[in-house]
Formats: C-alpha cells, structure tokens, sequence
C-alpha cells in the first residue's frame, strides 16, 4: 500500500492516512467473506471504519469546496505537450 500512494498521487488521487489492507486475505476471511475462527472481528472492522471514515470526509470535503471554488480557474488550459516543452519546434 505504502509504494502505490506516491504512484497514486501522481494520477492525482488524494490518500487518506488511515490505511486499511489485509496481506493475507486468505488466512482472515473465509470464501464467503465471514471472519475465520480466532480473528479479531472488532479489530479489523476498526480499521474499516477509520480508513473509509477519512475517505468519506474527504469526498465530501472537496465536493463541499468545488461549489465554492472552481478548482480548474487557476490552472492553464490544456497545451500539448510538445507546445509546452519544446515550443521552437514550430
């Protein structure tokens, strides 16, 4: 999880900083998605619930903003890219 965020950001996906993954998926859940014997139920719905929680509040934070601030009305319009890094081309 922590090698994709950087990759992520580059897409411009926004991380949260609760993180939520199951290395094992094989060994905490069984086929049809209950908990195996022994897991701590409580633990990992814990986990869930933060790492979901700050994504909902940032969704709907950023939703809450664009109606206040058009998030495109500082940046340059579209220029190709061979416009933009080698202009004496043309």
């Amino acid at each position: 999880a922590m090698s994709l965020r950087p990759f992520l950001s580059e897409l411009g996906c926004l991380p949260v900083s609760a993180i939520f993954s199951v290395a094992k998926v094989g060994e905490v859940f069984n086929a049809d998605g209950s908990f195996k014997d022994g897991e701590d139920e409580n633990r990992w719905q814990g986990y869930a619930a933060k790492c979901f929680g700050q994504l909902e509040w940032v969704g709907s934070a950023l939703k809450k903003h664009r109606q206040v601030v058009d998030p495109f009305s500082s940046s340059p319009p579209n220029v190709k890219m061979e416009d933009r890094y080698m202009p004496e081309s043309k």
